[in-house]
């Protein structure tokens, strides 16, 4: 099974933090762009995405918190941190 290439995301700031809000999919330059809620929709439903971090390909995952939020996780992290070492697109 192929998975689908995360190459940049799009991101806001709430509460002080910086949150993932799109993920820019795509094997050129151009990217489609996917909200979060929708990559955890596919992810559930069987798709497979990952990012490249450094010499490593690493898979998203759904994490779901104890009150029903889910959200990404990359690789064997427990969170999307790795997300925010992709590029930016201010979007």
């Amino acid at each position: 099974m192929s998975a689908r290439r995360i190459k940049a995301v799009r991101t806001r700031r709430l509460k002080g933090n910086e949150e993932v809000t799109h993920l820019g999919e795509g094997p050129g330059s151009g990217y489609r762009w996917l909200s979060v809620r929708e990559v955890i929709r596919a992810i559930e439903a069987g798709e497979r995405f990952y990012i490249e971090a450094g010499s490593e390909s690493l898979l998203l995952s759904v994490q779901k918190a104890s009150d029903g939020r889910k959200s990404l996780a990359v690789g064997f992290e427990p969170s999307a941190e790795l997300l925010l070492t992709l590029p930016r697109d201010p979007g």
